[in-house]
């Protein structure tokens, strides 16, 4: 179970409409035969109020109503206010012949009808829908989200593992920024994510997996490529092409704070959405890209682009499994959080 918030915006607890209490149904019906006034009505709905109000507060709901103690009923103390539309003298009856003879219903009665009729049918129309549903049930499944770079070098391999031992399973790899996969995590869109860098939330744990190195690279025409020994005045003649920032415990400001901690001036050309774009601008000269090692090695060895040395300066950005706090994972789920540790020791001793 969640726990209560404790600030806005705040679930809602209750609906908003509660029984009133005997001594407020006697005082309308009071009113109604002249025996007080509409002040002291409002005196007592008051009393009323306030001690919903309180007894709410007690069993700790997080947001309270007046339970709509100063209306009649949900819906005609409006309807009363519209022009040309007043009160009905006495109650109105319907009888209803059945074959063990007639049924007078009163107006309690009649609006009990009409909702049980209205429930009857909606059940009917649900146990359709449940048979249609349980009819065309898929397969079980396992979705595994992941950041950029694990779902380009890490994830599609370990997803082959267990699909190897998890044959019936139908896997799905969702690849999205930081926010849209701790957003589908906290949602149980996402059984399990790899995310760098991800930030701390009270619903979700993280769990270290690896530190992964970033690189500096230009173009095999970029003016650095040709370079032994890179030095922080080229960083100001040739700026960078990095990813959008994802605040402030995101990689990209990582990289830009270890630059200001070494005392290192830089410019920025261009900020891209996703690594595909920062090798395109690096591509074409606009600057110096920077991107996890697991993304872009595999065209350095190609020979598309040139590593570039940093004065020494080794950048790297942290790895983290994470998954729901308080909802119990699923045993395929499960199972493949028992591949990821088992991967994550594997990489630790090698």
């Amino acid at each position: 179970m969640l726990p209560m918030r404790t600030s806005p915006p705040f679930r809602a607890d209750h609906v908003g409409s509660l029984l009133r209490p005997d001594n407020l149904l006697a005082a309308r019906e009071d009113l109604a035969a002249g025996r007080i006034t509409a002040g002291q009505l409002r005196e007592i709905e008051d009393e009323a109020i306030a001690a919903v109000v309180a007894m709410q507060r007690d069993v700790g709901l997080q947001s309270a109503t007046d339970g709509e103690f100063r209306r009649a009923s949900w819906h005609m103390d409006f309807i009363y206010q519209i022009g040309g539309v007043g009160k009905a003298p006495g109650n109105l009856a319907v009888k209803v012949h059945t074959p063990g003879g007639g049924i007078e219903f009163t107006p309690a009665g009649k609006l009990v009808f009409k909702y049980a009729s209205r429930v009857l049918k909606q059940h009917e129309e649900l146990k359709l829908q449940l048979s249609e549903m349980r009819a065309a049930v898929k397969a079980p499944s396992l979705t595994v989200g992941g950041s950029y770079s694990p779902s380009m070098a890490l994830l599609p391999s370990l997803l082959a593992r267990y699909r190897k031992s998890h044959p019936h399973i139908e896997v799905k790899l969702t690849t999205g920024k930081k926010d849209e996969l701790e957003r589908a995590l906290r949602n149980s869109e996402i059984d399990v994510a790899i995310v760098n860098n991800p930030r701390p939330s009270r619903c979700l744990i993280v769990e270290p997996y690896a530190n992964e190195p970033l690189v500096a690279f230009v173009s095999e025409t970029h003016p650095l490529a040709r370079k032994k020994t890179i030095t922080p005045d080229d960083l100001v003649r040739f700026p960078l092409v990095i990813r959008v920032s994802n605040g402030a415990h995101g990689t990209t400001e990582q990289i830009l704070n270890d630059l200001r901690n070494n005392r290192v001036r830089f410019e920025i050309a261009m900020r891209c959405d996703s690594p595909q774009a920062v090798k395109e601008a690096v591509r074409r000269n606009v600057g110096v890209g920077i991107l996890f090692k697991t993304v872009v090695e595999a065209d350095i060895r190609r020979g598309e682009f040139k590593k570039i040395n940093l004065f020494g300066l080794e950048l790297a950005g942290k790895t983290c499994i994470v998954y729901h706090k308080y909802k119990t994972l699923t045993p395929r789920a499960q199972k493949f959080l028992d591949i990821l540790r088992e991967q994550r020791t594997k990489r630790s001793r090698a």
